[in-house]
C-alpha cells in the first residue's frame, strides 16, 4: 500500500497540520505502507522534521503571493487550486497511490475533484467546516458541540465521517503514558509552557513573564517552543534570569505533558494530547480556526478558556494564580479530560484506511458461476439495460466470448477477503464504454467511487491509448447517476462520457 500526504507548514500557519500527518504516516508505516509527502515552499525547520522521520519529500514549484481564491485561507496554497492540483498529479501519476491524505485549508472540492481520479481513497483532514469537499473520508478530530450537522451540504453522500476526538491523531507516546498515570496530584509542582512550533505572536514570552510576578515556591517551569519559533535567543536569556527551563524542537512532549501539574497553551489538536494526559490546561485561542475549538472544549470542563482580546500580563497571572491554588478546578479538567480521551484515534484512523486495499484482476473461468449469480439477482437486473433472466447456457457462451474477446476487459475487483464488483470495458480505439456493479451486498458502504477510480486507473495503465470513457445509465438506475456525477463524468441526453488525457 502506498500513500501520499498533501500538507504544507510555514511561519504562517503554523506546524500543526504536518504534525498530525507525520503521526499518521508514521502508524502507516509501521503497517508496512510506502508514504510521501507532497508540499509547497516548505521553510528547512519543517522539511528536516519530514526528513528525519525517514520520509520522502516531493516539492512543487513555485510561490504566488497574490493567489485570488474563494477561500478564506486561500493565500495559504501559494498557488492557484487548478494548478497545485496539476502538478500533484504529474506527481502521483508517476507513483501509483492508494491513498491520498489532504490537510490543507486552502484546497477544496475544486482541487479534489482534479486529483482523486489519480488515486484509489481521499482522505481530507478538516476542522473548519468552511467549504465543500468531495472525498471519500472526512476527519474532523476536535470537539464541537454541533458535531453532526457543521459539515451537511459539504460533502458527498457516499463520505464516511471520522467526527471527534476518538479518532484525535495522537503519537503512540500518549497511549504509553497515559498507561502511567496513578492519580491526580494537588499540588503543582511542575509548569509547562508551550504554544506551538511557530507561535509568531509571542505568547510563549507573555506567559513566561505571567509566570515571573507570581510567587512560586518549588515550581518548575519547562517553556517549550519550536525551530521556527522566531524570538528564542531573547526567550532563553529571559527563562535563564528567571530560573525556568527553555526547550527548542523537543521530540518528548509527552513526557513533559505527563510530568506537568498544569500547563499554559495554544489551542488546536495540542489540546487532546494535554487531555489524553488529564494534564489541566489554562488555554489561548491564538488563531481564528482554534476560536470554536476552545470554546467548545471550556464549555464541557475540558480546559480554562482565557480571552486574549484585551489580556495583559497582569490578568493572566490573576487566571494562573487561581488555577495553581484551586485543585478542585484541575481536578475537574483532569477527570474530564481522561474520561473524553483514550488516546487511540491515530490507530482507528490507519486501521480504517489499510482495510479496503483493493485489487483489480481479470475474471477467469473459476468467476463464471459467480458472475452469473450476482447478474441474475434482482438488485442488477433492475438497474441493468436488459433486465432479463440469464440462464446457465446463455451465459457461458456470454463468458467465453468475452474472455476470448480482444476489444473486450472482463474485471474483478476485490479486497484481501471478499469480491467487491465486476467491471467490463468494451474497447473502440480510443473511447471504452464501462459496464460496472457492485456485487449485491456491497451496496451502501461508499465503495462506489473507490472501485471506479481503480477500474479507470487499470484502463489507464493497460490500455494507454483509450482518452475517454462511456456509460450508458438506464433512467431508474439513480445510484449510477450519481456515481458518474460524482467522479468527473458529463452527462449527455443518453451517456456519460470522461477525458481520461
Amino acid at each position: 500500500m502506498k500513500v501520499a500526504f498533501r500538507v504544507d507548514a510555514n511561519l504562517k500557519m503554523g506546524s500543526g497540520h504536518l504534525m498530525r500527518c507525520l503521526t499518521l504516516a508514521q502508524l502507516l508505516k509501521a503497517q508496512g505502507a510506502g508514504v510521501f509527502f507532497i508540499c509547497r515552499a516548505i521553510p528547512d525547520c519543517f522539511l528536516q522534521i519530514i526528513l528525519n522521520k525517514g520520509f520522502d519529500v516531493k516539492s512543487l514549484a513555485g510561490w504566488d503571493n497574490q493567489i485570488q481564491s474563494h477561500l478564506k485561507h486561500g493565500d495559504w496554497l501559494g498557488s492557484s487550486q487548478v494548478n497545485d492540483a496539476k502538478q500533484s498529479i504529474d506527481l502521483l501519476s508517476k507513483d501509483r497511490v492508494d491513498c491520498l491524505v489532504v490537510d490543507h485549508y486552502g484546497i477544496d472540492i475544486t482541487w479534489e475533484v482534479m486529483v482523486s481520479p489519480f488515486v484509489d481513497r481521499l482522505l481530507v483532514i478538516d476542522d473548519l467546516a468552511d467549504r465543500e469537499h468531495d472525498c471519500h473520508y472526512l476527519l474532523d478530530q476536535n470537539y464541537y458541540l454541533n458535531a453532526d450537522v457543521r459539515y451537511e451540504g459539504k460533502l458527498p453522500v457516499y463520505c464516511d465521517q471520522l467526527l471527534g476526538v476518538k479518532y484525535a491523531l495522537l503519537r503512540p507516546e500518549f497511549l504509553l503514558k497515559r498507561a502511567q498515570i496513578c492519580k491526580f496530584r494537588r499540588n503543582v509542582q511542575k509548569v509547562l509552557v508551550s504554544f506551538g512550533g511557530v507561535d509568531d505572536e509571542n505568547y510563549t514570552e507573555f506567559a513566561v513573564k505571567a509566570l515571573s510576578t507570581i510567587k512560586m515556591r518549588g515550581v518548575k517551569v519547562d517553556v517549550v517552543v519550536g525551530n521556527a519559533y522566531p524570538y528564542y535567543k531573547k526567550l532563553r536569556q529571559l527563562c535563564i534570569s528567571l530560573g525556568f527551563s527553555c526547550h527548542r524542537q523537543i521530540d518528548n512532549i509527552a513526557e513533559f505533558m505527563y510530568e506537568a501539574d498544569l500547563a499554559i497553551a495554544a489551542g488546536g489538536s495540542s489540546t487532546w494530547e494535554r487531555c489524553c494526559l488529564g494534564l489541566p490546561s489554562i488555554v489561548i485561542s491564538v488563531a481564528n480556526n482554534q476560536d470554536e475549538l476552545v470554546a467548545n472544549a471550556a464549555v464541557e470542563g475540558l480546559v480554562y478558556k482565557v480571552d486574549k482580546h484585551g489580556l495583559s500580563i497582569e490578568k493572566l497571572s490573576i487566571h494562573i494564580q487561581l488555577l495553581i491554588e484551586n485543585h478542585s478546578i484541575r481536578e475537574l479538567f483532569y477527570n474530564n479530560g481522561l474520561s473524553l480521551l483514550k488516546g487511540d484515534g491515530a490507530k482507528r484512523v490507519c486501521d480504517i484506511l489499510t482495510s479496503h486495499k483493493l485489487l483489480v484482476r481479470k475474471a477467469t473461468a473459476v468467476d463464471s458461476p459467480s458472475i452469473l449469480k450476482w447478474r441474475n439477482h434482482p438488485s442488477i437486473r433492475s438497474k441493468s439495460k436488459s433486465n432479463n433472466y440469464i440462464h446457465l447456457v446463455e451465459h457461458r457462451a456470454w463468458f467465453l466470448r468475452v474472455l476470448n474477446a480482444k476489444d473486450q476487459e472482463l474485471l474483478i475487483i476485490e479486497d484481501s477477503v471478499t469480491k467487491l464488483a465486476v467491471v467490463r470495458f468494451d474497447l473502440k480505439n480510443e473511447t471504452s464504454e464501462i459496464s460496472i456493479y457492485l456485487v449485491p451486498g456491497e451496496e451502501g458502504k461508499g465503495l462506489g467511487r473507490l472501485v471506479l477510480n481503480c477500474a479507470e486507473r487499470w484502463l489507464r495503465t493497460e490500455y494507454p491509448r483509450v482518452k475517454s470513457i462511456l456509460a450508458v445509465v438506464i433512467n431508474n438506475n439513480y445510484p449510477s447517476h450519481m456515481l458518474f456525477l460524482n467522479s468527473g463524468y458529463k452527462r449527455n441526453e443518453t451517456y456519460y462520457s470522461k477525458n481520461l488525457a
